[in-house]
């Protein structure tokens, strides 16, 4: 049995929207794009590094196994990355 509901027109306009405003996806499609270009940026160990602890969720240890660095090299490339990624993303996104 199926039943009939209906909601009045004023409800519905009153609901609270959760999609953002097409401005604010696309200064987050920018963002998006310049972190992208500025992972690209990094020399490329760095890159491998960075990627690896980011995004494939190693640690630090497992990296410096993986590549046969220290993991003092390791932090040291994850902070320029870091920094090189912060600096290019400055006041894109509040």
């Amino acid at each position: 049995m199926q039943s009939n509901r209906f909601v009045s027109l004023d409800v519905v306009q009153n609901m609270p929207d959760d999609l953002p405003d097409a401005e604010t996806v696309l200064a987050y499609r920018r963002a998006i794009q310049t972190l992208a270009e500025a992972i690209d940026e990094l020399p490329p160990r760095c890159r491998q590094v960075f990627l690896l602890n980011r995004f494939d969720g190693l640690n630090y240890r497992e990296i410096a196994d993986r590549l046969r660095i220290s993991t003092s090299m390791v932090e040291k490339h994850i902070m320029k990355a870091i920094g090189h990624c912060r600096n290019r993303m400055d006041g894109l996104v509040d």
